[in-house]
């Protein structure tokens, strides 16, 4: 970078000599700066020769350029640092031109301070380069070959963040350090739960269920596969042991029940006995959904169809459970309470306040008109899954071959983190058995028996189903004050948000809104004027595109965090059921046109 002109007038005599001559390109100025190691610049045109070896001339070439090559040493020098040290004839050379240089210098210098396109970088550094050498020529570095640094920039490292270590000081097969957390003393009303209770030994209801997402890591039709031996089994397991296993939990779903029966009709009669009894506990949801990502209407269906199923098997609605939630909708407690369900057990989205709840609070919906009782499972919705198995994880849950003595360790330590970590105050507690696409633990009786002996005294436990459970803490809870909370659970605090998932396989999100509109905007207006007007029924029609939608609303789903062939699946079933939207509302424009006619 050639520098520029200083800032201001000159301090003294230059130290190099500018040249008097015919204005020279700065590039050949830098050339002849490196190749001559002279006091000053020449004041002609520069020769189109090799240098010579003795003072530069005070005029231009009296000659033509010699052709050949010089012949010794060639009289450049590396650039050198500093200023060069000039010889004594070059002091005596340099003496006579002085005076006739003085002037020119002050009038080209004058010239070129006007010039606009000038940077300020280059000004700055002018400087720089002045303050430190002021006593000869600067050498200007074409090549970047100048070691001198015009500054120097201190990178300050920042401390590692809480509970983080580092990449570069981290071992990739270590975990990261468990995150600790004290819970915080609550100053709550008087006459509320958390005064001052005597000591009374705790229960622990311990609830076997199907942890079964419609697709997660596997098709549609790879999970059917799976679930027609999981449900085979249960039957029989329930039927046959009434006494020792007396019920089960689906995961607050009917929708995995709908199609095990369309592929075992035949066991349509054992499941509704089952059901009726309250062995066999369903729902409330029909699919249950990711709740920011499908949108309100959705979610209403979504329960009217649950609700529809419930009743057609002959069940009661029951406490609401959602162990594989992460996050909830502020709406939620005024949709629950719309159809029967006043309590809900949910595995995440509360922040740190639920240490000050201790676990249990009334969640009020936005409006203040519905609120339910609200229940955190601790640490998450599948604590006991694949219990007596710690060290076979991979192992089919359905055998009988258990590890009793990591069985007890890992339940006293469940039940410890409810105290220690969340603070928690009922005296009952609940942990979820289930396997993800796993078969029912028939073990199970044998490992309670296990844990009533290895925490005798401490803790009581007993096979359980989730409304019960719910039911048994609104007992004890009674006409006392709870901690009180409204609006939307969406906090990462102990569980994972996943909100990767709010823009991941966009399309179908879109297909979804698409087809939701289609169907609420278009054709149940028209088919509903139609009915009015003695046009034919279609409802069924209508529910058979909505079922295809819901079935699409799990999370891993809607999500878009599942393999490509889930995906495509779910295309499949946006498109029949927009197929199926755009029949009825055909038909349905025919019939109103003939009417009016």
């Amino acid at each position: 970078m050639v520098p520029g002109p200083p800032k201001g007038p000159p301090r003294g005599p230059p130290t190099s000599k500018p040249p008097t001559g015919p204005k020279e390109e700065e590039g050949d100025i830098i050339e002849n700066a490196e190749t001559k190691a002279s006091p000053g610049p020449p004041r002609g045109p520069p020769g189109r020769g090799p240098p010579s070896t003795g003072p530069p001339s005070s005029g231009p070439p009296s000659g033509p350029p010699s052709s050949g090559p010089p012949s010794g040493p060639p009289s450049s020098r590396p650039p050198l640092k500093g200023p060069p040290i000039a010889t004594t004839e070059d002091d005596a050379e340099g003496e006579d031109i002085e005076d006739d240089v003085e002037e020119d210098f002050e009038e080209d210098f004058e010239e070129d301070v006007k010039e606009e396109d000038i940077e300020e970088d280059d000004v700055e550094e002018d400087d720089e380069y002045q303050d430190e050498d002021n006593e000869g020529p600067i050498i200007v570095d074409k090549f970047g070959t100048d070691d001198r640094k015009p500054m120097e920039i201190e990178v300050e490292s920042l401390d590692a963040l809480p509970n983080r270590i580092p990449l570069s000081e981290s071992d990739p097969d270590d975990a990261p350090p468990p995150v600790s957390i004290t819970p915080r003393e609550v100053n709550a009303p008087a006459g509320s739960v958390y005064d001052d209770l005597p000591d009374t030994e705790r229960s622990g209801h311990i609830v076997p269920f199907a942890l079964w997402p419609r697709t997660a890591v596997r098709s549609v039709a790879s999970n059917r596969h799976l679930l027609l031996d999981m449900m085979d089994d249960l039957l029989t397991l329930l039927e046959s042991n009434q006494e020792t296993f007396p019920s089960f939990d689906l995961d607050g779903q009917t929708l995995m029940l709908e199609e095990y029966l369309s592929y075992r009709p035949e066991n349509r009669e054992r499941v509704s006995s089952l059901i009726s009894d309250g062995r066999l506990n369903i729902g409330p949801w029909y699919n249950p959904p990711a709740q920011f990502l499908v949108g309100g209407e959705a979610l209403i269906r979504n329960l009217q169809k649950g609700v529809s199923t419930i009743k057609s098997f002959g069940g009661t609605i029951g406490s609401t459970v959602m162990p594989r939630s992460t996050s909830h909708v502020s709406q939620l407690p005024a949709l629950l309470t719309g159809i029967g369900s006043d309590e809900l057990i949910f595995n995440g989205g509360a922040g740190p306040w639920i240490q000050d709840a201790r676990g249990v609070f009334k969640w009020s919906s936005t409006d203040g008109n519905s609120s339910v009782l609200a229940i955190k499972q601790v640490p998450n919705g599948n604590s006991l899954g694949g219990w007596g198995f710690e060290k076979r994880e991979t192992d089919s849950k359905d055998k009988m071959d258990i590890d009793s003595d990591s069985a007890c360790v890992r339940i006293e330590d469940l039940s410890n983190m409810h105290l220690e970590r969340y603070g928690w105050l009922p005296p009952m507690m609940v942990f979820g058995n289930g396997t993800r696409h796993g078969m029912a633990q028939p073990s199970l009786p044998s490992l309670i028996s296990d844990a009533n002996k290895a925490m005798e005294g401490e803790v009581s436990f007993k096979h359980s189903s989730f409304t019960e459970f719910a039911k048994d803490v609104r007992s004890w809870v009674g006409r006392k004050k709870l901690y009180a909370f409204d609006g939307e659970m969406r906090h990462g605090w102990d569980r994972m948000l996943h909100s990767g998932a709010l823009s991941s396989r966009i399309y179908l999100k879109r297909m979804n809104d698409h087809t939701i509109r289609t169907l609420t905007q278009s054709t149940e207006p028209l088919a509903a004027l139609s009915w009015f007007n003695d046009g034919r029924k279609r409802w069924e029609r209508i529910q058979d595109a909505w079922n295809l939608v819901l079935q699409n609303h799990g999370f891993h789903e809607i999500g878009g965090v599942s393999p490509d062939a889930v995906h495509m699946d779910m295309e499949d079933s946006f498109r029949h059921a927009q197929e199926t939207a755009a029949m009825v509302t055909e038909d349905v424009r025919i019939e109103l046109a003939d009417s009016m006619n």
